[in-house]
């Protein structure tokens, strides 16, 4: 009876509740939705994005995702991501589409949960897109300056997630951004004139604008003249602070870069094996390249030292007494004989000028010098050829007239001297015809007694316009023009060695045909002999130096000539263990100018 009656107390007091408890319970919570749609619109689509269900504070991020691909994933895809996680938003995409190709959009967002939930995926067709539109200030630019980047269809997207794509390989993130503009610093990786410039927002790529680098600046007209492995500050401006990327030459000589930065570089001449000039350049990159119109000259063993005063000339003498350097006449670029003369002092480089000479030149003389006398044996005085020898006194500065040398008259004969004695060997006379016929006449001057001994003719093949040069206690005597009436010219290739000792002739090995002996100019140093310049018989001027052994019998290239204007008809001696040369021309053109330049050969 009382189970009974408990049994009918639950169910009369406790249903009730129940009932009542369940009928107080909530509708259920519909679950979280998401939904994307596609809008074209006039320079893109518009991707509008609608997430339902779920409180804004409750999404930590929202975005699209797009491309080719149906099957679309966040990160594997265009993208774009919501500044602010909203639940409705709206992209315009404007570029990236090609008219009649397949698209594909979903939306995303992520819960409090960290829960990743797509939308379903629409589709689309595309169309020609405009790409984001910007512009550059037009003004060129160079490495680390700062370039604003004008964006009008930003949509206000945030820039500073953009990319900057530069000649559509560099990638950089903007330096800084403002509202309608991103900028970035000019890197010094960029090597071309010419540069595109793309803004890619959220993986969309914009329309390309243009920039130009800076070329590099020099001086004006700026040139280098200095020696092999010296060090040279270049002040300019717009060169690469990377050091590697600035490339400067001297002709096809590149120099290295020990230092740089935008307005200035520092330069190390290389230590090259002979000189070498031509038109200075810097190269920072593509088409960034300038070149200065002076040519450059870097000397390996020349040294520009003076410049000789009076007028520049070609077919001077020069000869040096007791330590200083006797030189002048010869004839000016008009071909006028010239009869100024000077004396050069190589230890202060300071000129003295010395007394005219006393008669009217017309065209070349050649000189020597013995028991401490200048002799000179001009080719005609006034427009004659003559026989005339000059002495001058160096304690008095004066010119006198000495014995004519003996037998015909003469011209382009050599001279050369021992100790005591001076020598002249061959040359050429003009026939009644005014054909030339060489000679092998040999004739000795003794300065102390001013008289003229013949000596037995020369045993080789008579010639004219030919050069001697000294080595040790020899002469050596090569190349020149034979001309046997005909008007015709041969150029013997017999070379030979006059022992000045003994004074007897000596047939040795041919000088090497690359050894121009015509007009070229020849002086020794520590028992070396050096030969420049002069004429081939193929009429090919050198542009060489080179040294004679005497005791290896052999020749050897030992510099460039880059000073033209020394290639023929110059001058020179030694002086000190050091040569000395000047005068001269660049070729036989009688409109080139001559040099003026005085310069110091160092062995």
């Amino acid at each position: 009876m009382l189970f009974i009656r408990a049994h009918r107390y639950a169910f009369g007091v406790i249903l009730p509740i129940l009932l009542f408890l369940f009928g107080c319970k909530k509708n259920p919570i519909p679950d979280p939705a998401i939904t994307v749609s596609v809008q074209d619109i006039n320079n893109g689509f518009r991707l509008s994005t609608s997430i339902s269900n779920v409180k804004t504070e409750d999404i930590l991020e929202s975005g699209l995702v797009w491309g080719e691909n149906e099957n679309l994933v966040k990160g594997a895809a265009l993208s774009y991501l919501s500044p602010i996680p909203l639940a409705n938003f709206s992209y315009d995409v404007v570029a990236g589409f090609t008219k009649g190709k397949r698209y594909f959009v979903r939306a995303y967002f992520i819960d409090q949960d960290h829960q990743l939930r797509y939308s379903e995926v629409v589709a689309f067709e595309g169309k020609n897109t405009f790409g984001l539109n910007i512009s550059l200030p037009q003004q060129a630019y160079t490495w680390g300056d700062e370039v604003e980047v004008k964006v009008a269809n930003a949509n206000g997207a945030d820039l500073a997630s953009a990319t900057i794509v530069i000649n559509g390989k560099m990638r950089l993130k903007p330096s800084k951004t403002i509202v309608g503009s991103a900028f970035f610093k000019v890197p010094v990786q960029l090597f071309t004139y010419q540069n595109s410039v793309s803004l890619e927002l959220y993986n969309q790529a914009g329309l390309n604008a243009y920039f130009i680098l800076q070329p590099p600046q020099l001086p004006t007209d700026f040139l280098i003249v200095d020696k092999v492995g010296s060090t040279v500050k270049l002040t300019g401006n717009y060169f690469n602070p990377n050091i590697d990327s600035n490339i400067v030459m001297i002709g096809t000589t590149k120099l290295e870069v020990l230092k740089a930065e935008r307005t200035a570089l520092e330069l190390k001449l290389p230590l090259t094996e002979f000189s070498y000039s031509g038109n200075f350049s810097v190269q920072t990159g593509k088409d960034l390249i300038t070149t200065s119109k002076a040519v450059s000259k870097v000397y390996r063993f020349l040294t520009q030292v003076s410049e000789q005063p009076g007028v520049a000339r070609y077919r001077g003498i020069m000869e040096n007494i007791n330590g200083k350097i006797y030189c002048g006449l010869g004839s000016d670029i008009d071909t006028r004989g010239l009869s100024d003369f000077y004396e050069y002092n190589p230890v202060t480089s300071t000129w003295r000028k010395l007394a005219d000479f006393p008669a009217t030149l017309y065209g070349a003389g050649v000189s020597f010098t013995a028991k401490n006398k200048l002799v000179f044996i001009p080719n005609a005085i006034g427009t004659a050829f003559t026989t005339d020898v000059y002495q001058f006194d160096i304690a008095n500065n004066t010119w006198k007239k000495s014995n004519s040398y003996p037998g015909t008259m003469l011209s382009s004969y050599t001279l050369f001297a021992s100790d005591n004695y001076g020598y002249m060997l061959g040359g050429g006379y003009a026939s009644s015809t005014n054909y030339i016929y060489t000679v092998k006449s040999f004739k000795r001057y003794d300065p102390a007694t001013d008289t003229w001994k013949t000596m037995p003719d020369f045993p080789g093949t008579s010639r004219r316009d030919f050069k001697s040069f000294k080595a040790g206690n020899s002469v050596i005597v090569f190349g020149g023009q034979s001309m046997w009436g005909t008007g015709e010219s041969l150029y013997p290739t017999d070379s030979w060695s006059f022992d000045l000792v003994s004074e007897t002739w000596k047939k040795i090995k041919d000088v090497p045909s690359y050894i121009n002996a015509v007009n070229c100019f020849s002086f020794e140093v520590n028992g070396k002999a050096y030969v420049g310049g002069g004429m081939s018989p193929a009429g090919v001027i050198s542009s060489s130096i080179y040294e004679y052994d005497p005791i290896a019998d052999k020749f050897v290239k030992k510099d460039n000539i880059i000073d033209k204007s020394m290639l023929v008809m110059s001058a020179a001696t030694s002086v000190g263990g050091h040569g000395y040369i000047m005068f001269g021309k660049a070729s036989y053109d009688y409109h080139l100018q001559p040099l003026k330049e005085v310069f110091r050969f160092d062995p």
